[in-house]
């Protein structure tokens, strides 16, 4: 008897396993497997989905720390313009309220805009902080210009995971199932289809095909006892077609 793959299984270890068996069965000689060719395809198929569908959730994620990245970027420079400007030397003052001022035309509040309408706005306040004047008074004040630098390198590398972001969006338009939803179709082609075989048709195969299905066993059984041994989290599967910063939409500024 073989074992099956358990239905508690996280999705990302399901997909370590199910690519793990798709890569060896690639290595293969199925040819004269005629019914079991057709499954492993099957199943070729269908884990390819459930990684391309994984890679979506990972990219979400990374996308939400870039953007807690930025935030705070955004606050550091509020705090620090904010400090300055209650200094009482004018040479300190002067210059950190002009910068604040600038500010405070996007404002804190920018971070709780949709990811594109906060780009623009902090797009917008890197390039006032660009021109000349606010060069100079950034220069008057210490650590206010690696401050700046560490916003505008946030902002950039945001906006590059970003592209991807939107780019895997795209592609889930051709395939609209996220990796939730497709781990109970991939369970059941290991499970009903892949293992019933093995266990129906090992006695009547040749040796190289119980070596096959004896292998495949010892990656599932591994992969259950990994998921018995460490500590369950629920699956999360953000749905991309979802905007992830559903805030409400900022008015024109």
């Amino acid at each position: 008897m073989y074992s099956r793959v358990n239905s508690n299984i996280r999705v990302a270890d399901l997909g370590g396993v199910s690519n793990r068996v798709v890569d060896f069965l690639q290595g293969q000689n199925l040819t004269s497997y005629g019914e079991y060719a057709q499954i492993v395809s099957n199943l070729q198929a269908l884990a390819e989905a459930f990684t391309v569908a994984m890679d979506r959730n990972s990219i979400e994620s990374e996308l939400a720390d870039l953007d807690a990245v930025r935030d705070e970027a955004l606050r550091s420079l509020s705090s620090i313009l904010k400090g300055y400007a209650g200094i009482a030397v004018a040479e300190v003052r002067e210059p950190a309220q002009r910068l604040l001022n600038t500010f405070n035309k996007y404002g804190l509040e920018i971070a709780d805009y949709r990811y594109d309408a906060q780009s623009g706005k902090m797009q917008s306040l890197l390039k006032d902080l660009a021109t000349p004047e606010a060069v100079a008074d950034i220069a008057a004040l210490t650590y206010v210009e690696g401050t700046v630098t560490a916003m505008s390198q946030a902002q950039q590398t945001f906006e590059a995971k970003k592209i991807a972001y939107d780019h895997a969006i795209e592609n889930r338009k051709e395939n609209s199932q996220s990796a939730t939803a497709l781990k109970p179709q991939l369970l059941d082609v290991i499970n009903n289809r892949l293992v019933s075989y093995h266990t129906a048709m090992v006695p009547f195969k040749d040796a190289n095909f119980k070596q096959i299905a004896d292998t495949i066993n010892n990656w599932i059984t591994d992969a259950n006892r990994n998921a018995q041994n460490s500590q369950q989290e629920p699956d999360t599967d953000p749905n991309p077609d979802t905007d992830p910063n559903p805030d409400t939409e900022p008015d024109d500024r």
